[in-house]
């Protein structure tokens, strides 16, 4: 095939026929501009041999609002004339080598359905494209372990190597790794703290008449009643300094954003080893408790029941409670068992948040629920090997 040579261009047409409002028409050419315009298929053009049905060739013309500037016309045909490297679209520049032959190119994929409709999607942003994406993949692995239940064979169960699962236990496991754990700290303290505040306002005797206070004594004054919330820390988990200060930064983010500012924390391993309140951790007053927290930090074994005796005996069960633990303590539904019996005492589940601890997302689906479903109320996942904590 030779080298395909443009000459001078006076129009370019731009969309596709919609009929008769679309941006071509068939009209006799267009003789306010000399152009002899561009024939329809099947129809006649000039110098193409084929006279129309009446003699008149039958051509395509732009409307005025289609056509490009004289100024960009002229930039074009410079172009095209000095052989400009910006001029290259299809090998047409002279040397360039012509545009490769139907089939010779790469291979397009399709984008028409059965019936040659259009199927891609024109109507949706890049947000509402991810969000479909997600549930896509949610719902493919859901069809994969209901077919893996059936079929159980040795290669599905060792892809992916050992230690880490399978293919698609690393796809769940990079899922439950994104959570945003510090949004749901921040949101369920928040509504927590709407749900619990009452504010008590005078007696209106007292604001109209302050003279009479001291007249009215059966009349006490009540106080407004303000949320707290217990902090509990496992120690023995296998937390950095620099790992903890990103969680207790996050909680103070939560703490704040839910306008709460008494604090109960508690730090256990193989027994709650220390514990203190603070009536106001608001604004730089929380740094207090990071330095109490650092300077009487132990590791060790764990004593769950322990815990939970200290909680009750201080008052504070049934209190907003975030727990972080790396999860191998007592399973909190063993039937008959005592850290069961004293959990249901000192947790209500609809404000406990269990923020489960790993170190790596090395860790196979099975034994990552296995961990999750030993816990009461709400179950947060914290990987440390993710960009929040070494991004």
């Amino acid at each position: 095939m030779g080298i395909t040579k443009i000459g001078k261009i006076s129009r370019v047409v731009s969309g596709k026929p919609t009929g008769d409002q679309g941006p071509l028409s068939t009209q006799p050419g267009d003789s306010s501009t000399g152009s002899p315009g561009i024939p329809m298929p099947g129809q006649a053009g000039p110098g193409s041999g084929m006279p129309s049905p009446k003699g008149t060739p039958k051509t395509v013309v732009l409307r005025p609002e289609d056509k490009l500037s004289p100024d960009l016309v002229n930039r074009i045909d410079e172009m095209i004339k000095g052989g400009d490297d910006d001029w290259n679209i299809g090998g047409t520049n002279p040397g360039q080598g012509a545009p490769p032959a139907p089939g010779e190119g790469p291979e397009m994929p399709p984008i028409d359905g059965p019936d040659g409709e259009d199927t891609r999607e024109w109507n949706k942003t890049p947000g509402q494209m991810d969000q479909e994406i997600d549930r896509a993949i949610k719902a493919g692995i859901e069809e994969e372990r209901k077919a893996e239940r059936e079929r159980k064979t040795d290669t599905e169960k060792t892809m992916g190597g050992s230690g880490g699962g399978g293919v698609r236990d690393r796809l769940e496991i990079k899922m439950a790794s994104q959570t945003d754990w510090a949004k749901i700290f921040e949101s369920r303290l928040t509504e927590y703290s709407r749900e619990a505040s009452k504010y008590l306002p005078y007696h209106r005797r007292f604001v109209s008449n302050p003279r009479m206070r001291t007249r009215i004594p059966s009349r006490t004054q009540q106080k407004d009643v303000l949320p707290e919330m217990n902090l509990i820390i496992d120690t023995s988990s296998s937390l950095s300094y620099r790992e903890l200060g990103v969680i207790l930064s996050e909680i103070r983010k939560a703490l704040q954003s839910a306008k709460m500012s008494k604090i109960n924390v508690i730090l256990w391993a193989s027994d709650p080893y220390w514990h203190k309140s603070y009536e106001d951790v608001s604004g730089a007053k929380f740094e207090q408790v990071l330095k109490d927290i650092d300077s009487n930090w132990v590791g060790g074994g764990n004593n769950t029941a322990a815990l939970y005796e200290l909680i009750k005996s201080k008052g504070w069960s049934k209190k907003f409670a975030i727990h972080l633990t790396d999860g191998y303590i007592d399973d909190h539904f063993q039937k008959g068992s005592q850290v069961a019996k004293l959990s249901a005492e000192v947790f209500d589940p609809n404000n406990t948040i269990f923020g489960i601890i790993y170190p790596k997302q090395k860790i196979s689906y099975d034994q990552f629920k296995g961990i999750m479903n030993r816990f009461p109320g709400e179950k947060v996942p914290i990987f440390l090997d993710t960009n929040k904590f070494y991004g």
